[in-house]
């Protein structure tokens, strides 16, 4: 985390970030390193995930050869 944040920044109190889903909001006096607010912030949701996008009556299609 201290790479992300310049020199000196938790020595002098600053705040971080800190990405929350929903429930967990709140800001919290005193939670980063240091003694600076810890602040908050939602999480993006999480894409959904395709597995395929070929139509299920082109996984049984027959290969034999019309005449």
């Amino acid at each position: 985390m201290r790479r992300i944040y310049l020199g000196g920044w938790f020595e002098r109190g600053r705040p971080v970030v800190t990405l929350r889903r929903p429930g967990l909001m709140r800001h919290v006096p005193q939670g980063a390193p240091g003694g600076g607010y810890d602040m908050a912030r939602p999480r993006r949701p999480a894409v959904p995930y395709r597995t395929c996008c070929v139509p299920p009556n082109l996984t049984q299609l027959s290969w034999e050869a019309s005449g």
